[in-house]
């Protein structure tokens, strides 16, 4: 068979798969577009009064118990759920976006060398600290937004190198930056090694990871989201509204915030709030987003790989063969052989009638999950 007849079966191939998934999808694409049209019509009934410094006091003491800080002022606090959509947790995050007066030259040397991402101060800082003292000074936290040192690293690296804002954001304050030679990676291992908590959360729940890998992350907090989670920071912890770190980046469609979340362990089947109220996985709110769907399959197919009956009877796209005649064909997977580390796939039949299914070995990087995965009569293999 010549390569020309090779790409155009390799391409009607594919028209056919998609053609047939957005058949199947159609019900489920009316149902999502009904739920987001849901979510913000009840975004716009909620009032938008000015929330000014004389308000934030009370929003606070409304949403957050102001009995657990007392009990362990270097605690996370009060990090009960409260729903998005209700008066109080629309009011939180709107304090919350404000910065309130979180401001780098408001606070204490320590945390300021943390934001300066001054690892000579910081290492100092905790060499000359007593044992005795050495929570205090890796816990205090700093404003009404409650941010440890941890977090003040987070926050703070995502304003190195190019950083990005979203529409209708005003840019910061030149103050706010972090000083030249600023090196956030080794400032977070640093604080880690002193024995920081890696789970701290501000005083809307967000973890080191949300931080890092927002809709305004840059390179260098994206880095540190990456030497975090090796340290053990969990990609999947919801803050207090329900939102894991992945929400913010697929719903502002970052691509390399979702990339390093999926590569740092995040499970897009897990549900998110996103400020909607509707829980939807990431799956569901990549939908109109091929490139993001194609992320979350492969990360979902690195995580269940592992396992020898993880993917049985799952439909797959098999993809990066050297074999053209084979790209783009889907089936299923069979049994793992552990020894060689490839799956068994029967393919789909090319076309009605054409006998018996052909059974290929393929490795697991070169499958990509179909998001249709209802399962028909398996044919019989060719031996």
């Amino acid at each position: 068979t010549s390569p020309a007849t090779m790409t155009s079966r390799r391409a009607k191939n594919r028209r056919e798969n998609l053609a047939e998934e957005a058949k199947a999808r159609e019900p489920m694409d009316d149902v999502m577009n009904m739920l987001h049209r849901m979510a913000h019509e009840n975004l716009r009934a909620i009032p938008q009064e000015d929330l000014g410094p004389m308000q934030w006091h009370g929003v606070i003491q409304s949403t957050c118990d102001p009995t657990i800080v007392q009990r362990d002022p270097l605690g996370n606090g009060d990090q009960s759920f409260i729903s998005a959509l209700s008066d109080g947790g629309m009011k939180l995050r709107r304090v919350w976006a404000s910065g309130v007066n979180f401001h780098p030259l408001n606070m204490p040397a320590f945390p300021q060398a943390c934001w300066n991402g001054d690892i000579a101060a910081v290492r100092k800082a905790i060499s000359r600290c007593p044992a005795d003292k050495l929570r205090e000074l890796l816990e205090t936290r700093q404003s009404l937004l409650r941010m440890s040192p941890l977090l003040i690293v987070c926050a703070s690296s995502r304003l190195v190198g190019e950083y990005t804002l979203l529409p209708g954001m005003a840019d910061h304050k030149p103050d706010m930056f972090p000083k030249k030679g600023a090196d956030h990676v080794a400032c977070a291992l640093a604080l880690l090694e002193a024995k920081a908590n890696i789970d701290a959360r501000d005083i809307c729940g967000n973890n080191v990871m949300h931080h890092c890998a927002t809709a305004i992350a840059s390179a260098r907090s994206l880095e540190v989201a990456l030497v975090l989670a090796k340290k053990g920071a969990d990609p999947n912890a919801p803050n207090r509204q329900g939102e894991v770190p992945l929400c913010e980046s697929v719903t502002h469609r970052k691509e390399k915030s979702i990339i390093v979340l999926l590569e740092c362990g995040a499970d897009p089947s897990l549900e998110m709030h996103c400020g909607s109220g509707v829980p939807m996985s990431g799956f569901s709110m990549a939908r109109c987003s091929p490139e993001e769907t194609k992320l979350m399959h492969q990360a979902t197919l690195r995580r269940t790989a592992c396992g020898t009956m993880a993917l049985l009877a799952m439909r797959v796209e098999l993809e990066g063969l050297s074999d053209d005649s084979l790209l783009g064909r889907r089936g299923v997977c069979l049994e793992l052989d552990t020894a060689k580390g490839r799956y068994a796939v029967v393919l789909d039949a090319m076309k009605e009638g054409e006998g018996k299914a052909r059974s290929v070995s393929v490795r697991p990087r070169n499958l990509i999950l179909c998001e249709k995965q209802l399962v028909g009569k398996l044919v019989a293999v060719s031996e």
